[in-house]
């Protein structure tokens, strides 16, 4: 706390508390940034998942255009 007085005497409250938000930003923006950074990451591996999936839906979809069109032969 001492430390504290001695640096509001020597250089001012207003720059002292303008330090401290100065520290708290800092805090936060790292905060922020590792938290983007995860979600970043989620959304990569979810795009990849979903991207396989549209490719399995799509091999299922033709497979069954394929037995449609074996069907329709069969019946002519």
């Amino acid at each position: 706390m001492i430390q504290l007085d001695t640096f509001i005497s020597n250089v001012g409250f207003p720059i002292t508390v303008a330090c401290a938000l100065a520290y708290i930003l800092w805090q936060m923006w790292s905060t922020i940034r590792a938290t983007c950074n995860q979600l970043t990451n989620a959304n990569a591996e979810l795009v990849k998942t979903n991207s396989e999936l549209v490719a399995s839906i799509n091999n299922k979809i033709d497979g069954v255009g394929v037995k449609i069109d074996k069907l329709v032969e069969e019946l002519k």
